[in-house]
């Protein structure tokens, strides 16, 4: 594997039964969304044969791939290809080299991670002519493509047509945020994470965008920001390549957002580790290494070189962009950046941190960026946020932070909860569980004490919870912890990772809570038709209620079935993979469970979709004229409902498949009835999906799921029932 952040399994790739063989199954999960050209260079053959295979699957051979999807779906596409192509096809189909495919990798929120730092043995697949049993398996997929087609029809709204309407022209009045000096933060609804200040036709910030969160009261937008492509590197020039076209970049959407009342924040996780090459020009920069093995050590933050960088780096964009809003730096977890950004005492190896303290590296390095912020544009703001300190330390490093800091942290961090019987302490961060903790309330007050202003990082209309939908209408929830954030003086508020950006009604609601002292009764009167509005605050109601029961572990979050939803598949038999990060589940119940026995586990989940069915069908009771307004919350509420029910179905499976190594007439009509319950889950989800496009999306994720991806559900389905009728 020509990477070093993605390792080689000792495994091949998952085999796909119902597929004729692999390349069939590239061609399945590609067409329409590869150029058939693309496809037939990959797969070393011709246009013509490409376009047969398709069509032998039930696929129209006439489809052209929309080029958006490698624009804005590539991530998808690569989810879809791990098992399917090799390593260079896949780098081939996106048109990267192997370097420039280890940094989509590594800088699109850690895709490495989500993929499973672990690839399988996948040789490249190339096309051949089919045998007489693979001639059958097409037939059998075009059978039931054709039979789904003629029962669910074709789309209303195409994939990305909601980001579409963004970027359309509008004549409305301009909106300009009118919120005071408090800060309201957010990430943009779909905004490219890697490096979209090189994408020309790429705006992260549309004017419709822009009007929309002025109007719903957010004053901030923040993206990712990496020093060395921002400004000039002084240690290796060439890692600066395109600096320029990034600042004109940065300074236009500056300029932009201004006019609505919005400032431009960046991300600031730094300086950014080396491999060990680089340390064989400046060995006294070298600092510690978390993993000897991967060659890469932190540019350590001790020296005088590169604490001159920082500072003068930071000084020198925010002298050259001007009105820049400021920078929310994390310090600790995310990338390996200072010495103790992956460390502790015990373990530090750098020879000059390790006789230090964490708290004087990690105070230091924030107060040296601050002051290049602030010798730049003493109007900026910069956001500490105390994600991954340590523990025990916070308050040190809080003594000494410079007071123009404002010190953030996560509003539910540590906060105890029992779900089920079965305690649990949130990391991360929860919507089912508002907050804040008594760690939270305790390190704000000591920031408060020592003079520095406070910010909560918060999830207010989706977390990992459940992350592909625009927001959960969880309003109670919202409210709860709104009021509870702003009874403990809060001043701003980080309302997003880079999943939640919707411009959404729970927005709107933190804002009428902490500016009017609204409750979610005024606020639902407020944003519903008088006629309706009584039936969405019911729902709600009992969708908060179902929703709190949500089994919470931070590896529930990451690694369970719910936000891949219903693309999940089921395994007849155990594949022997392990979950990953919000991408892959496989069969892996041990991970997505944690501490939560199997019977709680799953009842759990039963009773969150108790609440979801309970909230739907109260919605579904009202007959009169609906509100736009109304419809998205009801498609919110259905497509939670329907990931969740996928989840549930995964749990009931798997937990019987486990059980029955020789599965019996009765554990047959079990796995039916499952089977029975997600095909029509599934059905329910492409129909949603064919009014809504923004079902199932996510900013640094994409599509979790195509159209495709839920007929190969379908087919699995089918597969399934069929693998255990011949069983009997």
């Amino acid at each position: 594997m020509p990477t070093s952040l993605v390792s080689v399994a000792n495994k091949p790739p998952l085999d796909y039964p119902y597929f004729p063989n692999r390349f069939m199954g590239a061609i399945f999960r590609g067409w329409g969304y590869i150029p058939a050209e693309k496809l037939a260079d990959v797969l070393q053959t011709t246009v013509d044969n490409v376009k047969n295979c398709a069509e032998k699957m039930g696929l129209d051979p006439k489809i052209k791939a929309d080029p958006i999807w490698r624009k804005r779906g590539y991530v998808t596409i690569v989810r879809n290809m791990w098992h399917m192509l090799s390593y260079d096809q896949i780098c081939k189909v996106l048109d990267l080299t192997h370097s420039e495919f280890d940094i989509v990798l590594k800088e699109d929120d850690f895709l490495f991670t989500k993929l499973g730092v672990i690839s399988p043995i996948c040789e490249d697949a190339l096309y051949r002519e089919l045998t007489r049993e693979e001639e059958e398996k097409a037939k059998n997929i075009k059978e039931i493509v054709k039979l789904y087609e003629k029962e669910l029809g074709d789309f209303t709204e195409k994939p990305f047509d909601f980001v579409k309407k963004y970027y359309e022209k509008d004549n409305a009045p301009l909106k300009v945020s009118d919120i005071n000096g408090d800060l309201r933060l957010i990430y943009s609804y779909f905004a490219l994470y890697g490096d979209p200040l090189m994408e020309d036709d790429c705006d992260p910030f549309p004017d419709k965008l822009l009007s929309e969160y002025a109007e719903y009261g957010i004053n901030g937008l923040w993206m990712q920001g990496i020093l060395y492509q921002l400004t000039p590197y002084p240690f290796a020039p060439e890692l600066s390549g395109g600096y320029e076209k990034r600042l004109e970049n940065l300074k236009k959407i500056v300029k932009k957002a201004a006019k609505y009342g919005i400032g431009i924040y960046l991300y600031i996780n730094e300086p950014r580790n080396m491999t060990e090459e680089f340390f064989e020009k400046y060995p006294h920069l070298k600092g510690h290494t978390r993993n000897p093995e991967t060659k890469r050590y932190s540019l350590c933050t001790s020296t005088h070189e590169v604490q001159e960088y920082l500072e003068n780096a930071l000084y020198t964009l925010f002298s050259e962009v001007e009105g820049l809003g400021g920078i929310v730096t994390i310090t600790a977890s995310e990338n390996q950046t200072n010495c103790y950004s992956h460390a502790n005492e015990d373990n530090c190896n750098c020879p000059r941190c390790k006789d230090r303290k964490a708290y004087e590296v990690i105070s230091e390095v924030n107060n040296i960026m601050a002051r290049g912020v602030h010798r730049g544009n003493p109007k900026a703001r910069v956001i500490a946020w105390d994600w991954a300190w340590p523990r025990e330390q916070i308050g040190d490093i809080i003594e000494r932070l410079d007071k123009s800091i404002i010190f953030q942290k996560t509003s539910e961090s540590e906060m105890e909860i029992v779900k089920g019987g079965i305690a649990n302490r949130i990391h991360d961060y929860s919507m089912s569980n508002p907050g804040p903790s008594e760690l939270s309330k305790t390190c704000w007050k000591k920031a408060q004490n020592e003079g520095l202003e406070c910010s909560a990082k918060v999830q207010f209309n989706c977390s990992w919870e459940m992350s592909a939908l625009p927001y959960i209408p969880v309003f109670d929830l919202v409210a709860e912890h709104a009021g509870n954030l702003k009874n403990e003086g809060i001043k701003h508020i980080m309302l997003s990772w880079t999943l939640g950006g919707s411009p959404s009604p729970n927005i709107r609601l933190v804002n009428d809570v902490f500016e009017k002292g609204w409750g979610v009764e005024d606020f639902v009167k407020s944003m519903y038709a008088e006629s309706e509005w009584e039936t969405v605050f019911k729902a709600q109601r009992e969708f908060s209620r179902g929703f709190r029961e949500f089994p919470f572990h931070i590896q529930v979050l990451y690694d369970a079935p719910q936000n891949s939803g219903p693309k999940s598949q089921f395994f007849t038999e155990k594949t022997g993979w392990n979950a990953t990060m919000v991408c892959y589940p496989y069969d892996d119940l041990k991970t997505w469970r944690v501490n939560y026995p199997e019977d709680v586990f799953e009842n759990q989940f039963r009773l969150v979709c108790e609440g979801n069915k309970l909230a739907l069908d109260i919605m579904e009771s009202y007959h009169g004229e609906k509100s736009e307004r109304f419809v998205e919350t009801y498609n919110c509420m259905k497509g939670c409902y329907q990931h969740f029910l996928t989840t549930y179905n995964l749990i009931r499976f798997t937990r019987r498949r486990n059980e029955a190594e020789n599965p019996t007439a009765e554990d047959i009509e079990f796995f039916n009835t499952v089977f029975d319950s997600e095909e029509e889950n599934v059905k329910d989800t492409i129909k949603l999906l064919s009014v809504d496009s923004r079902l199932g999306f996510e900013a640094t994720n994409h599509y979790s799921f195509t159209r495709r991806d839920l007929f190969e559900k379908l087919i699995n389905i089918n597969w399934c029932r069929n693998y255990y009728k011949n069983r009997r």
